[in-house]
Parts: C-alpha cells; sequence; structure tokens
C-alpha cells in the first residue's frame, strides 16, 4: 500500500515539475530561443531530402542544404507576397466601403421590411408589440455599431504605434533565423552531436526516444489540422465565390482558423450570417451560407475521424480532457501540446516503458488468471 503510495506521488510530482517547467518556458523563455528551435526543426525536416540527395546524386550536404532552404524561403516570401497584397487589396476595399451610417441606415431598413412583413403574414401579433420590439432591436444594434466604431476607432492609434516598435523587432527576429536556419544545416550533424555529448548516456537514450516520439506526434498533429484546414478553407472560399460574397478569401481564412479553435466552428459565424440574410430577405445568400455550413460539418465529421483519429490514436474524452487541461495551464500552445503529450505518455505506457495505468486488454487478462 506504502509502495502505490509512494509510487502516485512520484508520478504527480514528475507531471507537476513538466506543467511547471512547461508553464515557464512558454511564458519567459520559448521567445528568446524561438528563432533557433525554427531553425533547427527546418533543418530537421530537410535532413531527409539532402541524405536522398547526397546518396543518389552524390552533391555535397552543404551545397544541397543551402540550395532547399534558398528554394523554401523563396516560396515562402513569393506565397507570404501575393497573400499580404490580396488581403489588403480586400481591407482597403471594405474599409472605402464601409460606412457606419450606411450600415446602420441598412440594418434599420431591413429590420423595419421583416417586421412590415411579420405584422402581414401574422395578424394574430399585437401591432403595439411589433413595434416596441421593432424599435428596440433597431436602437440596441445602433448602440453596438456605434460602440464598435468608437472602440476601434480609439484602438487605431495605440495599433499603429505597438505596431511600429514591433516592426524592428519582427525584421531582428526574421534575420537571425534566417541566418541560423543556414548554420544549422551546414552543420546539423554536428550539432546533435554536441548536445548529445553533453548528456549522460542513459539519459540520451531517454530523450532520443522522446524526441522522436515528440516530433512524430507533432509531425502527426499539425499535418492532420493543416489538412483539415485547408480543406475547410477551400470548401468557403469556393461557396462564397460562388454567393459572390465581397472579401471571399478574407472571410474564408479567418472561419477555418476559427475552426481549429475549441468549441467554435464554422458555425459560429455561417450560422448567425446566414439568418441575418434571411431577415434580410437575401435567401440566396442566406441559405447558400446555411448550405455550406452542412456541407463543411458533414465533409468535417467524415474526414476528422479519419485524419486526426488514425494519427493521434486518443479517445475522443481524452483528447478533450487534455485540450482543457492545456489551455487552462499554458493557453493556447497548450491546446496543441497537450495532446501531443498525452499521445507520447500513451505510447510509452502501452509499450510498458511507464506504467501510469492499466489497458483494458491487460485488466481482462489478469482476471481471466
Amino acid at each position: 500500500m506504502q509502495n502505490k503510495f509512494l509510487k502516485a506521488a512520484k508520478i504527480l510530482a514528475i507531471a507537476g515539475l513538466v506543467i511547471a517547467g512547461l508553464f515557464i518556458f512558454f511564458n519567459y523563455l520559448l521567445f528568446l530561443f524561438l528563432p533557433f528551435l525554427i531553425a533547427w526543426l527546418i533543418a530537421f525536416m530537410i535532413q531527409p531530402a539532402v541524405n536522398f540527395l547526397n546518396a543518389k546524386l552524390r552533391m555535397p550536404r552543404k551545397l544541397v542544404s543551402v540550395l532547399f532552404l534558398l528554394i523554401l524561403f523563396t516560396a515562402l516570401v513569393l506565397i507570404i507576397f501575393f497573400s499580404s497584397r490580396r488581403i489588403i487589396f480586400e481591407l482597403n476595399s471594405l474599409s472605402y466601403n464601409f460606412s457606419v451610417n450606411d450600415t446602420m441606415a441598412s440594418i434599420s431598413s431591413n429590420v423595419n421590411r421583416f417586421f412590415a412583413w411579420l405584422g402581414r403574414s401574422q395578424t394574430w401579433i399585437d401591432t403595439e408589440m411589433l413595434a416596441q420590439a421593432r424599435n428596440y432591436i433597431t436602437t440596441e444594434t445602433e448602440n453596438i455599431i456605434m460602440q464598435f466604431g468608437a472602440d476601434i476607432a480609439a484602438n487605431i492609434p495605440a495599433f499603429i504605434a505597438s505596431l511600429a516598435l514591433a516592426v524592428p523587432r519582427i525584421l531582428v527576429f526574421t534575420l537571425i533565423l534566417i541566418i541560423s536556419s543556414f548554420y544549422m544545416c551546414l552543420d546539423f550533424t554536428a550539432i546533435n552531436k554536441f548536445i548529445l555529448a553533453q548528456i549522460p548516456p542513459k539519459v540520451s537514450g531517454i530523450i532520443t526516444d522522446i524526441k522522436s516520439r515528440f516530433l512524430s506526434a507533432i509531425y502527426k498533429y499539425l499535418r492532420a489540422y493543416s489538412i483539415i484546414v485547408m480543406i475547410t478553407f477551400v470548401q468557403l472560399a469556393i461557396g462564397f465565390f460562388i454567393l459572390g460574397v465581397n472579401y471571399a478569401l478574407i472571410f474564408a481564412l479567418l472561419i477555418s482558423l476559427i475552426d481549429l479553435l475549441p468549441i467554435l466552428g464554422v458555425g459560429t459565424v455561417l450560422v448567425p450570417w446566414g439568418i441575418f440574410s434571411i431577415i434580410q430577405q437575401d435567401f440566396f445568400t442566406g441559405f447558400g451560407l446555411l448550405i455550406i455550413y452542412a456541407v463543411a460539418l458533414v465533409v468535417r465529421n467524415i474526414t476528422e475521424p479519419k485524419i486526426v483519429g488514425k494519427s493521434l490514436g486518443l479517445y475522443p474524452v481524452a483528447t478533450l480532457m487534455s485540450i482543457y487541461i492545456g489551455y487552462n495551464t499554458i493557453g493556447i500552445a497548450g491546446v496543441f501540446l497537450f495532446p501531443i503529450l498525452i499521445v507520447m505518455l500513451k505510447n510509452l505506457n502501452d509499450e510498458g516503458k511507464i506504467k501510469l495505468w492499466k489497458s483494458p486488454a491487460k485488466i481482462t487478462n489478469e482476471n481471466n488468471k
């Protein structure tokens, strides 16, 4: 009994130290080491291609590494340039065409039309009650829009100032990232050997095992959700273009990213938007948005279990618990990191390298004995 208590206390102490270490790292140390961690990750990702070309074409490793990095950064620059250009164009168009007064007038007109239609079609409703409801909705909507516009106007100077202060840091960060990427790729093997040489052999073996499991888990996790985001983005973009929605790419990108967040989904935006369009008697857009939501929901429910479930191998409740605990412990990063940590622990536990819980199969076997 005492041994079990000590074992449980040891597990809880280790878990507490891990959580405390993650909290300190992500809140105080991450940004300091981030460019070098990203550079190491880039070097790690291109190693298979570098090894292949080095073996097949007899090209020098350093030359292949430099070529891959040049191609990678050139592609990223082009993607960022053309994406930014399109987004800036749509934002400029939005700011040029948006008017608070016109928006309030449009909302007031649509609300009046809706209640007029409601009064004609539902004659049993008291007209005075309809008038009160119409005035209340119109007034509250106008107040919300005015407050929203005032908040934006008040925060614009602070946002511009913070952006101006952040530009030098972003440039330095990018420069350090690019330079360190080249150094990491050129001396990837030597750097890894030096790091491993500083660690005792037993600990080194454990770290190497955990590293391979962590990288495998994070690769599968990111790959799975990148595919899901891309599928959602393509569906939304095609649907918005068919419906003739303005700023289609911006809305498709934002909604597909919202779909990644816990609890929220595409329905958080599309359902209210569709209902509001129907109230405005824009039935084509309203029902089109609801159809897009239904299609996206069906496709997500069909593809997500196949893409994510097979990659992570976790029960839905375990995944939800890890996301919730991770979010409340270290914020948004915990949403992504804690499921990966649970996957690593599950794999180690299944292989018998650690014993945190019993699997149903082992319990059944013990009971049969």
